[in-house]
């Protein structure tokens, strides 16, 4: 039998009442929002080396660390010039790095934009990229900036490429419903609106099979995670929902996900791009042939 290696403890850092991050629906405030002040990370660090060995776990560190992996060729920095405006404040701040820099190494230009103060998109966007966050706080700010969202609404209307997770997949539907009930209209590609329940909806890893060609051919896999407590509700009369995903839910039942339209496609599960590149490189390749 194999014995399994010992773990070695450095210290811990004890719990202290007047010393905590604030929470709500989805876990810790994020760190766009500045939670943590001076005296609070002074305090901390304090913390740490009251209760933490650091010389040792320093020292243990320095005669473990590996050299860096050896890096997949980046595309030439000549081609590298399809830009994609990414949604980047308060209410959009969830994306996994990996994705952005596969994204870039694809041949992307990524450029960060506010969909809650900006009034336009970048100058030259190829695509966007809409990532998690939350809407549902910011609602009224995202929703009282309507140049941005007549400019996503008309870029997608064009046949721009966009992808959008989550969060993004929300500021993309007719309205937006928050935890104080109230409606705000949102972009308006999709023929549905979302609202904030007070539990729960999903929460988990998924393996998406990709059910009909978007960015990436249709059979290919791709994994990511899934996390939210709002849910799709009223779909426009008369209108369809065309999903490309599809993935296993509870009681190991088949879901329809990932929705399509022109060549917009969203999304609850924030993909991992890491677990099939292929994502990555369909999608900038999508963006490089616009327009």
């Amino acid at each position: 039998m194999t014995s399994l290696p010992m773990l070695e403890c450095f210290g811990g850092i004890p719990i202290r009442s007047d010393i905590n991050i604030p929470e709500r629906h989805l876990g810790l405030t994020v760190a766009e929002e500045r939670s943590l002040h001076k005296r609070m990370i002074n305090q901390l660090a304090c913390l740490v080396e009251e209760h933490i060995d650091l010389d040792r776990l320093l020292k243990k560190t320095q005669s473990k660390v590996c050299g860096p992996a050896i890096e997949t060729k980046r595309t030439s920095a000549a081609t590298n010039n399809t830009l994609i405006a990414v949604a980047s404040d308060k209410a959009f701040c969830f994306y996994y790095p990996d994705n952005l820099q596969l994204i870039e190494k694809a041949g992307a230009k990524l450029k960060r934009f506010s969909p809650m103060t900006d009034p336009n998109l970048p100058a030259g966007t190829k695509g966007i990229y809409l990532g998690g966050g939350y809407p549902e706080l910011f609602a009224k700010q995202l929703s009282q900036n309507r140049t941005m969202r007549t400019a996503i609404r008309h870029f997608i209307e064009a046949g721009g490429p966009a992808y959008a997770e989550c969060g993004g997949l929300m500021y993309l539907t007719q309205a937006l419903t928050d935890c104080a009930r109230q409606q705000y209209p949102m972009v308006g590609v999709y023929p549905f609106k979302t609202r904030m329940l007070p539990r729960l909806k999903a929460l988990g890893y998924r393996e998406v099979v990709i059910a009909k060609q978007t960015f990436i051919a249709a059979q290919e896999k791709i994994k990511g995670h899934e996390f939210h407590y709002s849910e799709l509700c009223g779909l426009v009369p008369g209108k369809k929902i065309q999903t490309a995903y599809s993935m296993e839910g509870p009681g190991k039942t088949k879901i329809s996900e990932g929705y399509h339209y022109k060549n917009c496609l969203g999304s609850y599960v924030h993909l991992h791009f890491g677990s099939n590149s292929e994502f990555a490189r369909g999608f900038v390749a999508a963006c490089r042939g616009s327009g």
